[in-house]
């Protein structure tokens, strides 16, 4: 007998909806598949015996190491968690980079090898909930001390929340109190909800040499400034160059990228007492610091002074400081050492590279270490 034709419908919507999710499934098995490995010079000090470098790139992309928790436990004795975007990042002479943590190790590094050892959680161009997300892996991993370093530039800016949503995997491990439970499914996609259950279970495949050479292709680029371009594929720099009204004529000026540029415009962009989010996330930030129960450090990395030459940047610069503060005040524990700003004589020892970016550490990794070791 024939079906009605309501009930030919709700069987092929049926057969239709399992074979989508079959599809889907085998899909995220095959991307998961032809994710490029980690380039070698940029995974961090791993040759080191009292580092590791929990942040892994690729494909222009980073992502917590999945074999986060065997790296940790080769470390003995007390091991400090590192989480920070590119401030951290020294520029020496002659082209040499080495980032902070590297430099205070090298200043708690006795006869016997160094007091501590660090988990280094370095994500170059990190914003306020990239930092959170990872900060928070770094607890889930048991660190007896975790340092949090919050770029000021982008601490109150609402225009720049997140860049990467890859390592939002982790998130969807460790956003799990009532606060942090809606960006379950505000940002996390369906597959991160996936790869945290079932990633575990798909075996890896070597990569095809063709998929790597087409996959490392460069862009093709714009016949416009490379600041131009940068203005047109990332928020901030879009909203500097619209909101910030010296930004243009700043990019006119300029003929090749300038990160300083943009750290300008960043900072203009802030806006402490209207980042509803971005004052949540510091909140969940110091409460689950709380929670673990153990000591940390959280501190806003000082700028360069030549950024608070102009009136509006050091009123901007010294709200971010105050609301901070006042956060701090509030939600910090008892073993949570919060600072807004580095002592001057720490500051005044410090060459700039930019806004942000070191030149010269000075006497920052030595009064780092010092802190480190009171906790």
């Amino acid at each position: 007998m024939k079906l009605p034709v309501s009930n030919q419908i709700f069987r092929w919507n049926t057969f239709t909806a399992v074979r989508t999710t079959g599809w889907m499934i085998v899909g995220l098995a095959v991307l998961r598949l032809v994710t490029l490995p980690p380039s070698p010079e940029l995974v961090g000090d791993d040759s080191l015996p009292e580092s590791v470098s929990m942040i892994r790139r690729g494909g222009h992309q980073d992502w917590i190491d999945p074999e986060g928790s065997r790296m940790i436990g080769r470390l003995r004795g007390k091991k400090v968690a590192w989480v920070s975007g590119s401030s951290i990042l020294i520029h020496g002479p002659n082209g040499k980079k080495s980032r902070l943590p590297g430099e205070v190790l090298s200043v708690v590094t006795g006869p016997n090898g160094p007091e501590f050892k660090v988990v280094e959680y370095y994500i170059a161009g990190a914003r306020l909930l990239e930092i959170y997300t990872v900060a928070l892996e770094a607890l889930r991993l048991n660190s007896e001390v975790i340092v949090v370093a919050l770029n000021p530039l982008y601490v109150f800016n609402p225009s720049a929340l997140f860049g990467r949503k890859q390592l939002f995997k982790s998130g969807v491990r460790n956003w799990w109190t009532v606060e942090d439970w809606p960006m379950q499914f505000l940002l996390a996609s369906p597959s991160d909800h996936f790869w945290v259950m079932f990633g575990q279970f798909v075996p890896k495949m070597p990569i095809p040499d063709w998929f790597q050479k087409v996959h490392s292709r460069k862009p093709f680029k714009r016949p416009q400034s490379a600041d131009e371009n940068l203005m047109f594929t990332r928020p901030v720099q879009f909203w500097s160059y619209f909101e910030v009204p010296e930004v243009p004529e700043m990019v006119a000026n300029n003929k090749k990228t300038s990160g300083s540029i943009w750290q300008h415009g960043a900072l203009r962009l802030s806006d402490p007492e209207n980042a509803s989010w971005n004052r949540s996330i510091i909140r969940s930030l110091f409460d689950r610091i709380n929670r673990s129960g153990v000591s940390a450090i959280v501190y806003l990395p000082s700028v360069n002074p030549a950024l608070l030459e102009n009136k509006y940047n050091m009123e901007i610069y010294q709200k971010v400081r105050a609301e901070f503060a006042a956060l701090a005040s509030l939600h910090a524990g008892d073993r949570t050492l919060v600072l807004d700003i580095f002592p001057d004589e720490i500051l005044d020892s410090i060459e700039f590279h930019d806004n942000i970016h070191l030149r010269d550490p000075g006497r920052l990794p030595q009064y780092m270490a010092d802190l480190i070791s009171q906790l």
